[in-house]
């Protein structure tokens, strides 16, 4: 993969491994249903912003979880995002993710 052998790729496979997977799996067969039938003014029903808020703290904990793992911390996390969104500005989609971090033991991973 294009970020194999990196410090992503430890981060990415908390979100891949089977317990995440299997919660995800369980949220999405309980509550599909509720979202089977579009409303026909194109409103969305409270129900489902209270389902995505749902899901998204499912991902929020596992976040927290793999920082936790990895001896991080959400600032620090989001602080590297934004450095590697700057370091990827005008790449083109299949490009390689850049190092913004080569060889510093500082750096989580």
């Amino acid at each position: 993969t294009v970020v194999g052998g990196t410090k992503l790729e430890r981060f990415l496979r908390g979100f891949q491994e089977g317990v995440f997977q299997e919660e995800v799996g369980e949220f999405v067969k309980t509550h599909a249903s509720e979202f089977a039938v579009a409303c026909p003014d194109g409103s969305c029903p409270l129900i489902w912003q209270n389902r995505h808020q749902e899901y998204k703290e499912l991902f929020e904990q596992q976040l927290e979880a793999i920082l936790w793992f990895q001896n991080s911390n959400k600032d620090q996390f989001l602080g590297l995002c934004a450095a590697m969104q700057q370091a990827c500005e005008g790449l083109p989609d299949d490009a390689v993710l850049p190092d913004i971090f080569p060889e510093d033991p500082q750096q989580p991973g």
